[in-house]
């Protein structure tokens, strides 16, 4: 790790744990390739826990790199993709002059003077700036998408189901929507991502698990139906046109409300999933629909659009 007294294009400052994810570490390393492309150098601050700098690490992150010291922060634009950030953190990053925001739920959401979000929540509005500049595209939703293509699935056939919970620690336990997918007509194998590995009782198809998988969609390439939180990888599972139900909070929601309305992603809360999900894995039709729905949305071809509105701010970009 390198001080911040040598000056960069651009600096993210990117959360990423068990705690909060990592989707955020995951788009900001999308991001800086796509800018690196332009010939935009980026460095960034990371707050990880273990798993988050281990997921750095196989990203290349690490060794971009740099410490804020005595509160400066020797840049003239960073990007902002973190929950939380520490009294410190905002002293340093409010140095710059241009603090671009790209994760929907931030608490200092105050700071930025630039909103780039596929949708923005009406919580975090309320808290931004007057001056704050807001663009939303339901495009940025793609950063992570540019390899991912839409799958070619048929729902005559058996159904193999992906669960992914492994966004956050607040997200709910697994074992309700394991049984439920298991219980339900013509599912053949169940794949789990998360934390805790399911209880499995009775009979049923097989399941799958991994505690973590820094390449998540290699793990869940036999799959035709996705469960999975609100956030990177819900729009990565419509960028391959699959069927996919959402597991958030109430009022979460708001920010992927373009897909919703599109009839690519079905909403339940916790308490309401593994019903909702028992639902879905009944309807084949339905589930037809719901792909036909995902191939009219955004995907690799929209994997720039993030990026770009970034480097039109950047004081070194190509032209």
């Amino acid at each position: 790790m390198t001080s911040a007294t040598a000056a960069a294009d651009i600096v993210f400052h990117i959360q990423a744990s068990a705690t909060v994810g990592m989707g955020h570490l995951a788009r900001s390393a999308a991001l800086i390739d796509a800018l690196e492309r332009r010939g935009i150098d980026s460095r960034v601050v990371l707050r990880v826990d273990e798993q988050g700098r281990t997921l750095a690490r196989d990203k290349g992150l690490t060794a971009r790199e740099i410490a804020i010291v005595d509160d400066t922060l020797a840049t003239t634009q960073v990007v902002i993709d973190a929950v939380t950030l520490s009294s410190g953190d905002v002293r340093a990053l409010s140095g710059c002059p241009r603090r671009i925001l790209v994760s929907p739920v931030c608490d200092r959401a105050e700071i930025a003077t630039h909103v780039f979000l596929r949708a923005v929540p009406e919580r975090l509005r309320e808290r931004l700036a007057s001056d704050c500049v807001v663009v939303e595209d339901p495009a940025f939703a793609y950063a992570t998408a540019a390899s991912l293509d839409p799958r070619d699935l048929d729902f005559n056939g058996p159904l193999v189901v992906g669960l992914c919970m492994s966004g956050g620690a607040d997200q709910p336990g697994i074992d309700a929507l394991v049984r439920a997918a298991r219980a339900a007509p013509g599912v053949d194998v169940v794949y789990v991502l998360h934390p805790e590995t399911p209880v499995i009782a009775g009979e049923g198809p097989p399941v799958k698990h991994r505690p973590f998988d820094n390449e998540p969609w290699d793990f869940f390439a036999p799959i035709n139906v996705f469960v999975t939180g609100d956030g990177v990888m819900m729009a990565e599972a419509v960028a391959q046109a699959l069927p996919c139900l959402s597991v958030t909070r109430p009022g979460a929601a708001a920010k992927n409300h373009g897909l919703i309305e599109a009839g690519c992603v079905t909403v339940a809360g916790p308490d309401e999933a593994p019903t909702a999900l028992a639902a879905l894995l009944s309807d084949r039709s339905r589930l037809d629909r719901m792909h036909h729905a995902t191939l009219t949305q955004g995907g690799a071809q929209d994997a720039d659009a993030l990026a770009s509105a970034v480097a039109e701010l950047a004081p070194n970009r190509r032209t």
